[in-house]
């Protein structure tokens, strides 16, 4: 949405700048000014055009207080920063997708939300994770839901995805999800565990992007 607004504004400005260039051209001939002042006028509208294009898209940059792109390997301090848990989530160093760490929540223990940061999608996001876990026969007794909130205040927490275990403990399963229901809203998305006496449940290598815009995409 943001690119085809500055789209739209720089033609915009592009044809403001052709009809000025045209009434001095107009004006210039009238006065038998000479063919190079106004080339120089030309060439400096041109150049204003491209100042204001970027100072637009500078504006959007700055503007947009929701962040774009989260990712998170759980390398760190426990929840990470603007990331928040209200259950059984914890930071585990016996396995990892990448590095040494990931978010973990034990076989026996409850379960509960590790929500992220507020996200604002587009039509182009897409939240990716790596799932494993620490016994699969019982996983049946385990459950993972993508939940959705646009508030931490009383949250109304809504089902986006039932996220399946893998089949074998000892391998990663990539999830990804997307959100359209949701483009130019501010959203919390959670990872909630239920666990009734089943497997032990580990999250790692967390991106939420878009999609569209990696540089593996182009």
């Amino acid at each position: 949405i943001e690119v085809v607004a500055v789209i739209l504004i720089f033609l915009i400005l592009c044809k403001i700048v052709d009809v000025i260039t045209s009434c001095i051209r107009r004006r210039m001939r009238k006065r038998n000014v000479e063919k190079t002042i106004i080339q120089v006028v030309y060439y400096l509208s041109n150049k204003v055009v491209k100042l204001l294009l970027l100072l637009i898209m500078a504006l959007f940059a700055m503007t947009s207080g929701i962040s774009q792109t989260i990712e998170e390997g759980f390398e760190g301090t426990f929840p990470p920063s603007d990331w928040s848990s209200n259950g059984d989530w914890v930071k585990s160093s016996s396995r990892a997708h990448t590095g040494s760490s990931c978010a973990y929540v034990s076989d026996g223990l409850p379960g509960g939300r590790l929500i992220l940061p507020a996200y604002e999608p587009t039509e182009f996001s897409v939240l990716s994770f790596y799932l494993s876990c620490s016994y699969y026969s019982y996983s049946i007794a385990t459950s993972l839901t993508v939940e959705v909130a646009t508030t931490l205040e009383n949250p109304q927490w809504t089902v986006v995805e039932q996220i399946s275990y893998p089949e074998n403990n000892s391998v990663w399963d990539l999830h990804e999800i997307t959100f359209e229901e949701y483009v130019g809203q501010t959203i919390y998305v959670c990872l909630n565990v239920v666990n009734n006496n089943g497997s032990g449940t580990y999250i790692d290598d967390v991106r939420f992007y878009n999609k569209a815009l990696s540089a593996s995409e182009v």
